[in-house]
């Protein structure tokens, strides 16, 4: 089994090589005015993730109150929703 996941290793590694080459390569094509445009871009794109993993961390915290097999009010499980993707958000802000 060792040996599977040092020749998956070994493989990643080439296609990282790979693509350090070819993002090389296309970086060399670009102006500063492009390369700022595709860093706005990224932003843009990295935010949007963000904003998807609090709205899914807050329904999944309304999933698991509405199935963890106990009656709660519904004011809880609004505090449970709320505080969780608070919770998602600031974590995610401070690894930034």
């Amino acid at each position: 089994m060792r040996d599977v996941f040092l020749h998956q290793a070994r493989e990643e590694s080439q296609h990282a090589i790979l693509d350090e080459l070819e993002r090389v390569r296309a970086d060399a094509t670009l102006t500063a005015q492009q390369r700022k445009a595709a860093e706005r871009d990224l932003i843009s794109l990295v935010a949007a993730v963000h904003r998807i993993l609090i709205g899914q961390a807050g329904a999944d915290a309304e999933y698991y109150s509405a199935n963890c097999g106990q009656t709660r009010p519904p004011e809880r499980s609004a505090n449970m929703r709320q505080r969780v993707s608070a919770a998602v958000a600031a974590r995610s802000v401070a690894k930034a």
